[in-house]
């Protein structure tokens, strides 16, 4: 039996997969900096977008393991325990630090009012004007910023994997796209 044909048809498959992934990462990075910030990640090659990617990576990584199940469970019966350094919790915590300096950066340098002359209907924009008007603190705004990152990111990339399959199966979407 010949197993060196179905081999190198795996590998190919883990090489498309792993494409995929990083190509799901860049996107879903890029539309949520659009729509969260009106930053432009440049498809993950800025330096806090390759940060970020590389954290998820690295956190994806960690949840694969058999026990990842019973520590979120155990992690969510006992919060106390995210203060201790668990590596999921120290990727998280990563992420929201880069999302943290990236929206100080952004409220430091948007004009002041938080409108730019292009306003581009982004969440920064939002909400700086809401802290403008005392209706949000600028912590608040920062801390919506990266919880939008995070919890974004999973939905973002489980939409365009979805928009993908859908569109390899209506050969006439293809067609007029």
């Amino acid at each position: 039996m010949d197993v060196s044909g179905n081999v190198s048809v795996s590998c190919y498959l883990l090489q498309l997969l792993q494409s995929h992934r990083h190509f799901e990462r860049v996107c879903s990075l890029d539309i949520i900096g659009f729509v969260a910030f009106g930053y432009d990640f440049g498809l993950g090659e800025s330096q806090e977008a390759k940060a970020i990617i590389h954290t998820w990576a690295e956190q994806s990584k960690m949840t694969l393991l058999d026990l990842a199940f019973i520590a979120e469970a155990s992690l969510r019966a006992f919060p106390g325990l995210l203060s201790l350094p668990f590596g999921a919790a120290e990727s998280q915590t990563e992420i929201k630090r880069i999302c943290d300096r990236l929206s100080q950066k952004l409220i430091k340098d948007a004009p002041e009012g938080g409108r730019k002359a292009e306003f581009h209907f982004n969440f920064l924009d939002f909400m700086m004007q809401a802290s403008g008007d005392g209706i949000m603190t600028m912590h608040e705004t920062i801390e919506n910023l990266s919880t939008l990152v995070m919890a974004g990111y999973e939905t973002t990339a489980a939409t365009l994997t979805f928009i993908l399959y859908e569109l390899s199966r209506n050969q006439d979407c293809q067609q007029k796209l």
